[in-house]
């Protein structure tokens, strides 16, 4: 299981994952600081990642959904 975070998360908060020993990214370490949501997502689904957010947007399935 990999944990994306989204660039409004905490970059601090990337030690409570790593401290429970689960594998996780931030935004901002890989030049993603300044992306819109929908590079984000794109992400995320791509690395089969979950999303760790504060955006409220992407829990509106007509703006963000994964085909299974």
């Amino acid at each position: 299981m990999k944990f994306f975070l989204d660039a409004n998360t905490s970059h601090s908060a990337l030690e409570v994952f790593k401290g429970l020993n689960l594998k996780s990214l931030h935004a901002r370490d890989i030049g993603l600081s300044r992306a819109d949501d929908k590079e984000i997502f794109d992400y995320a689904v791509k690395n089969n990642s979950i999303l760790v957010t504060k955006d409220l947007e992407f829990a509106n399935p007509m703006l963000f959904s994964v085909e299974c």
